[in-house]
């Protein structure tokens, strides 16, 4: 199991690592602290957990729209939790609502609307239930 993270505070970045180490035992954990996309050389990701905003001479910038987009160029097949403080702002709002409710769907994401290590803890074993459903429904067939 591959997880990116995808997150440009070091603390965060560090709650996310835990996070992952406790709930995916035996993950390979890729981390991306600038929003750039890993080479061709690194696995797709299996789960991303992505960051929207990076702050840049102290104001927001919504990067993390533009590297979901490059990992669905990519592969189809992951799932992004997506966990960002800043949800709320009108970017963050329109690009959560298009990928939860508009016409980008997608039921691979999952939204974490607090930052804190327990809830994405929670989350990402929610994620690896659903990612075994998945496997077992393909080995049913």
């Amino acid at each position: 199991m591959t997880v990116w993270i995808i997150e440009d505070q070091k603390d965060d970045m560090k709650n996310a690592k835990a996070a992952t180490l406790s709930s995916v035992p035996g993950a390979e954990i890729v981390q991306i602290e600038n929003f750039e996309m890993p080479g061709a050389g690194k696995r797709s990701p299996d789960i991303v957990v992505l960051d929207l905003f990076v702050s840049e001479n102290s104001e927001l910038k919504l990067k993390g729209e533009t590297v979901y987009k490059a990992i669905l160029d990519r592969t189809k097949s992951s799932f992004f939790v997506i966990w960002s403080d800043y949800i709320e702002t009108d970017e963050g709002y329109r690009f959560v609502k298009d990928v939860t409710t508009g016409s980008a769907r997608n039921d691979r994401v999952v939204v974490e609307e607090t930052k804190t290590r327990p809830r994405l803890q929670e989350t990402l074993l929610q994620v690896l239930d659903r990612i075994k459903e998945e496997e077992s429904a393909i080995a049913g067939r």
